[in-house]
Parts: C-alpha cells; sequence; structure tokens
C-alpha cells in the first residue's frame, strides 16, 4: 500500500502524486481500492487486466491482411484456407493409381503427374 486517502478536491494534487508514484514503482502498474467498489488495476501499457497479458501499441500494420502482424491466423491473409476432402481427390477406392484412382489427374493435362505417381 502506497497511500490511503478520502477523495476530497482538496487532496487531488495527493490522489494524482500517489498514482504516478504507484506507476513509477510498479513499473506501469497500479491498483486503487476503493471502499464498496472493489480493487481495479490500472495500467501504463495494453495489458489484460484478468491474466495480465501485455500487448503491442496498435498500429496501421495490425490491421493490414496483408501482414503477418495483421494476418488471419488461420489463412495467413490470404482469405481461404487451402484444404483437401480425401473422398473427392479418391472418390473410388477400388481403383488402382494405375487406373486412375486420383481423380484429379485422371483429367486431360495432368499426365505428367500421373506418370510422376507411378
Amino acid at each position: 500500500m502506497l497511500d490511503r486517502l478520502v477523495l476530497r478536491a482538496d487532496n487531488r494534487h495527493r490522489l494524482i502524486e500517489a498514482i504516478e508514484t504507484a506507476f513509477q514503482e510498479a513499473e506501469g502498474l497500479c491498483q486503487v481500492e476503493v471502499i464498496g467498489h472493489g480493487l481495479r488495476t490500472y495500467s501504463t501499457d495494453f495489458r489484460c487486466q484478468g491474466c495480465g497479458r501485455t500487448f503491442e501499441p496498435l498500429r496501421p500494420l495490425l490491421f493490414s491482411f496483408n501482414h503477418p502482424l495483421g494476418a488471419c491466423p488461420e489463412c495467413k491473409g490470404f482469405g481461404n484456407i487451402l484444404q483437401y476432402d480425401r473422398d473427392l481427390v479418391i472418390p473410388d477406392r477400388s481403383r488402382s493409381l494405375a487406373g486412375g484412382a486420383i481423380e484429379p489427374w485422371s483429367k486431360p493435362g495432368s499426365d505428367w503427374w500421373q506418370k510422376q505417381l507411378l
């Protein structure tokens, strides 16, 4: 505990000094307890009050899908998630590889891929 006081207009300067000192001594954190309202934590940086995790200050790059900082972690800013459906790639599991089991490589123009597989 750094200070204890009653909020009044004549001790405003003392309150400001106490809060500034708390931020300095606690490296950017200050906790204030108001009787009947509980304990509140304040921070000079971007910090979650629940878990304490800190975040960097907001910058335009954080909102750009073309930059890794702002890109969606799932699609990496591409807008789509590249996935394949095994049932669409191999619709007939009774067919052999040589018999065209892999559907995309059984199309015209995919001969090279089919030969690479075999």
